[in-house]
């Protein structure tokens, strides 16, 4: 049977890595929305040289 302190330290590691996974797929939806942005504004003005 684990300790009180080894079932702690077992529970914060899921809470570390599910934050750390929310976490991720935040950034990935927030650089997926900047990329189409950009992409659409570079549509929408030509680059003149």
């Amino acid at each position: 049977m684990d300790t009180p302190e080894l079932e702690t330290n077992h529970v914060n590691d899921y809470l570390a890595t599910t934050s750390t996974y929310e976490l991720n797929k935040k950034f990935e939806e927030f650089i997926r929305k900047m990329k189409e942005e950009i992409r659409i504004e570079a549509q929408r003005q030509p680059i003149a040289i």
